[in-house]
C-alpha cells in the first residue's frame, strides 16, 4: 500500500494542548482517567480523543478553546476514557464535523478479569451521536491525511514479541473473545524540529506504533513522542525492553502521561535525562508546522530499538536561514531574555557551511519585542537554552523555530552543531 501524499504547506503556527489526562499541569483545571489533546496547526483544530466524561468540555471552556471551531476529531481507539465526551462535543460542534475512527472502535469492548466483567466501549450517548445526520464519521483503515501536516497511521501491525499484549481484554463480557485492539492508532504531526507522535494507549504496542509510523513516512527529523503507553501493568522485562527502544528511538522528547503508569514514566526519567517533560491537563506546547515530504519509500521498515545517537533533528532544507543565538560573555544566554546580545548567523543547509556572523546588541527588554524584532532581522530559527511557552508561542507567529535546552557554549559550535545535527539538548531552563 503506498504511502498518502503529504501536504505541502508554508509554515504555520501549531499549538497541543493537553485536555484531559489523569493529572493537572496548571491551576483551575480537574482531571480524571482518561485522554484528550487538542491541536491547533494553521487554520485548523483537531481534537484527538475526548476524555471518559464532559470534564473535556470544563477544561477546554477554561482555556478558552471553542468547539465550534473545531475541524475534526480523531478518535486513537474505542474505550470509554477516550469516547467518554464525544457526546457533549459533538453536540458543541458545528455541522459536518468530521470524526475519524478505525470500524472496530465501535463494537461492543468489555474488560474481563477474574472479579468479573464490565463494558469499556464508547457509550451509548457518544454511538449514538456518532450516527446523526450532522456528523461525517470516516472510516479509517489505512494512513489518512487529517490537515496539512497533520495525519493518523491507521492500524498497527505488532511487530515486537517483547511488547506483549495485556490480557482481559475483550469483545464479549463472557470474556471467550479476545479483542485485538485492531483499532487503535495514532496522531502525527510534522514540524520543522521534527515529527510529533501523540499516542492514545498504544494497546498494539508503543514501538510498533512508532515503527509503523517511521516505515509510513520515512524521515530523519524525529522530535516527540507523548500520550499513553500502556505500561502501568507491563512486566519488568517488557518495561524494560520499551524503556531501552525509546532512549535510542532518536526521539528528543518524551511526554508520558493518562495509562504509561508510575513504574514506567520513572523509569523513562531515569533512562531518559533531560528528555522527559511532565504532561497533565493544561500543558500546551508550541511548534511550527511543516509538512515532511516521504523519503525513501521503498526501504525496509525502521525498527525503532535501533541504537541511534540522541541528537537535535537535522535542520530543515530551506535556504537561506539565519540562526538567531542569544549570547552573554561569548556564549549561549541561558535565558534568550536577558542576554546582551544576539549572534545572528547565516548558513546554508545544503553545504552545512556557515556564510555570515554578525553579532547585534539585544534591544531593551519588553514583552513581545525580541520575536517581532528578530524577524525583521531575517531570522528563521533561534536556539535558546530555556524560553517561556508564550515567548515560544510569539516567536511562532513570526515564523521563526524554536529550539530549546541548548547548551551554554559558543555561537559557532552551536551552529555548527545543528547543521550537522548532533546538536544535544536538555531540558528547557524556562519551561513556564
Amino acid at each position: 500500500m503506498p504511502p498518502p501524499s503529504p501536504h505541502t504547506t508554508p509554515a504555520a503556527p501549531a499549538r497541543i494542548t493537553i485536555l484531559v489526562d489523569n493529572a493537572v499541569n496548571r491551576a483551575g483545571l480537574r482531571a480524571e482517567h482518561g485522554w484528550a489533546v487538542w491541536i491547533e496547526t494553521g487554520d485548523r483544530a483537531v481534537l484527538f480523543d475526548t476524555g471518559q466524561s464532559d470534564l473535556v468540555i470544563a477544561n477546554a471552556d477554561a482555556l478558552g478553546l471553542r468547539f465550534e471551531a473545531l475541524d475534526a476529531v480523531v478518535l486513537s481507539h474505542g474505550h470509554y476514557d477516550h469516547t467518554g465526551g464525544l457526546a457533549a462535543v459533538l453536540a458543541r460542534a458545528r455541522d459536518g464535523i468530521r470524526v475519524y475512527a478505525h470500524p472496530a472502535a465501535l463494537q461492543p469492548k468489555y474488560r474481563c478479569t477474574p472479579a468479573g466483567s464490565r463494558p469499556i466501549g464508547i457509550p451509548a450517548d457518544g454511538l449514538a451521536a456518532l450516527h446523526r445526520p450532522s456528523v461525517d464519521l470516516r472510516a479509517v483503515e489505512a494512513p489518512t491525511d487529517v490537515a496539512p501536516g497533520l495525519w493518523i497511521s491507521g492500524p498497527v501491525p505488532r511487530r515486537h514479541p517483547e511488547e506483549v499484549p495485556e490480557p482481559g481484554f475483550n469483545l464479549d463480557p463472557a470474556g471467550r473473545v479476545t479483542d485485538p485492539l485492531d483499532d487503535d492508532l495514532a496522531l502525527c504531526l510534522e514540524t520543522p524540529a521534527g515529527r510529533v507522535v501523540v499516542l492514545g494507549c498504544a494497546h498494539r504496542g508503543v514501538i510498533a506504533t512508532l515503527d509503523q509510523v517511521a516505515a509510513l513516512r520515512p524521515t530523519a527529523r524525529l522530535q516527540a513522542v507523548m500520550g499513553g503507553m500502556h505500561l502501568r501493568s507491563a512486566a519488568p522485562s517488557t518495561l524494560q525492553w520499551t524503556v531501552d527502544a525509546l532512549k535510542h528511538s532518536g526521539y528528543e522528547r518524551f511526554l508520558p502521561a493518562h495509562c504509561t503508569g508510575l513504574p514506567a514514566v520513572a523509569a523513562l526519567w531515569a533512562a531518559c535525562p533531560g528528555q522527559c517533560s511532565e504532561a497533565g491537563v493544561g500543558k500546551s506546547t508550541v511548534a511550527v508546522n511543516l509538512a515532511v515530504p516521504i523519503l525513501a519509500l521503498a526501504a525496509a521498515p525502521t525498527t525503532a530499538a535501533k541504537d541511534a545517537a540522541v541528537t537535535t533533528p537535522n535542520p530543515p532544507k530551506e535556504t537561506p536561514m539565519r540562526l538567531a543565538i542569544p549570547i552573554a560573555d561569548g556564549r549561549l544566554s541561558m535565558h534568550f531574555g536577558h542576554c546582551e546580545s544576539f549572534a545572528l548567523i547565516d548558513v546554508d543547509p545544503a553545504t552545512k557551511a556557515i556564510l555570515k556572523e554578525e553579532t547585534l546588541t539585544a534591544p531593551p527588554h519588553e514583552p513581545g519585542l525580541l520575536p517581532r524584532w528578530l524577524a525583521e532581522k531575517g531570522a528563521t530559527v533561534i536556539i535558546a537554552g530555556g524560553m517561556g511557552q508564550r515567548a515560544q508561542g510569539l516567536f511562532a507567529e513570526q515564523g521563526i523555530t524554536v529550539i530549546v535546552g541548548a547548551p551554554a557554549e559558543a555561537p559557532q559550535a552551536l551552529a555548527k552543531a545543528y547543521l550537522a545535527g548532533t546538536l544535544k539538548t536538555g531540558s528547557n531552563v524556562c519551561d513556564h
